[in-house]
């Protein structure tokens, strides 16, 4: 398979994909106005689409390293549906089609022939469809009055919402576009996060920036720039909005600060008072605090699993059954649900698809992994969908050609 980046063929097929993109996010945000149509239709609808617009290329496919640990990931999640009963494959259906569709989508991008989705002229067209999902969500949200002063838009929670922004560096070509391109997005990006109040994301973007400016000496405009907009943003919220009840890089100092003086007690087993610690920081910022008393009930429950339980996990979809709601860290949770064999198979193939992609690609794939250690990122199928187009878009030849050698 030929894996040229400027051909014909490779224009014309990043082209349909960011069609079906942009059909998929229009669904996405007719239902988000009338709420009209059940989420996972528009995902239905991508999927289909991109089936249909690159069936010719289907013949491309290739057994190769990342193809085997997909087979096998589908394959082992499979074992621990051996016990279950009705009800469990109730609960954790619509979990296991997103975690297949997942992975269809990742066997479809790597035998397609195409390059950077930001090299397509309708690039902008999808970044206007994305920026209008979040502006219009947004908007949304504040004509109906929020309860919460962290605004969700369309999606689940505002945690989705900062995500969704973070795709927009997915369609900025990095090396071809303006200084100015580039200012405006990370302005907005950093505005969506702000009103998100997401420090998950907040950390996540600092690491994927400062990844760049550890690894890329190049392109020194763009680092010029992206550590001044950081450093004016957090400057702006730190100083001029230090008594605000809306202050991120405040908000998540003190739930750093809350995590910190109840730490023994996590480690210990013993109860935390919640209650207490919203009275005495005068407000909630309990949020890390209950992360990691949940984590560590998860791993507390799973190393003291049957054997096998270990090795294979309890099932996508298990960890809602069990706890009640979802890890809040992706990989903590693709360890308990997947065991640590599917679970070392999953970090195998991103492993693969992120070492297969040119240096300056890798920064915003940095951000989102890092913002996955305390998120539900990874059955978010639009975010991930795009993630792996991406980066698979982004991919070095000579590292595809070696990878499929040695696999």
């Amino acid at each position: 398979m030929s894996y040229q980046i400027n051909s014909g063929k490779d224009k014309n097929s990043i082209d349909r994909i960011i069609c079906s993109f942009c059909f998929y996010i229009g669904i996405l945000l007719l239902n988000g106005i009338w709420n009209f149509l059940p989420s996972f239709i528009g995902a239905i609808f991508f999927l289909v689409l991109t089936c249909v617009f690159h069936y010719k290329e289907f013949r491309y496919f290739q057994v190769n390293t990342i193809t085997v640990c997909v087979f096998y990931c589908l394959l082992l999640s499979v074992i621990p549906m051996v016990s279950y009963d009705k009800a469990m494959i109730a609960a954790t259906f619509q979990e296991l089609v997103k975690y297949y569709a997942l992975f269809f989508v990742i066997l479809i991008a790597t035998f397609l022939p195409f390059g950077p989705l930001s090299q397509s002229k309708k690039s902008k067209v999808l970044y206007s469809f994305v920026l209008s999902f979040l502006f219009v969500g947004w908007l949304f949200s504040v004509i109906q009055g929020v309860s919460n002063e962290r605004i969700s838009g369309f999606l689940a929670n505002p945690n989705n919402f900062a995500l969704t922004a973070l795709l927009l560096f997915f369609l900025v070509d990095l090396k071809n576009s303006s200084i100015m391109t580039w200012v405006v997005t990370h302005v907005l990006v950093l505005l969506m996060i702000y009103v998100s109040q997401t420090s998950g994301a907040i950390l996540g973007y600092v690491a994927g920036v400062a990844y760049y400016l550890i690894n890329i000496k190049k392109q020194k405009m763009f680092v010029i720039i992206s550590f001044l907009l950081l450093s004016l943003f957090v400057c702006v919220i730190v100083f001029n909005f230090d008594h605000s009840p809306i202050n991120p890089i405040a908000s998540t100092l003190k739930k750093i600060s809350v995590l910190k003086e109840n730490y023994g007690k996590v480690m210990s087993g013993k109860s935390v008072d919640y209650y207490s610690s919203i009275i005495k920081q005068n407000g909630d910022y309990t949020s890390a605090l209950w992360r990691f008393s949940h984590w560590t009930t998860i791993l507390k429950f799973y190393f003291n699993s049957t054997f096998d339980k270990i090795l294979f996990g309890y099932g996508i979809g298990s960890t809602d059954v069990f706890f009640g709601t979802k890890a809040h860290n992706d990989y903590l949770r693709l360890l308990f649900e997947g065991g640590i064999v599917s679970f070392l198979f999953n970090v195998l193939i991103w492993g693969l698809l992120y070492n297969q992609m040119k240096v300056h690609s890798r920064w915003i794939v940095v951000s989102i992994a890092v913002f996955s250690i305390t998120e539900n990122n990874y059955d978010h199928f639009l975010a991930m969908s795009l993630l792996v187009f991406y980066m698979v878009g982004n991919r070095d030849c000579k590292k595809v050609r070696m990878t499929n050698a040695y696999g």
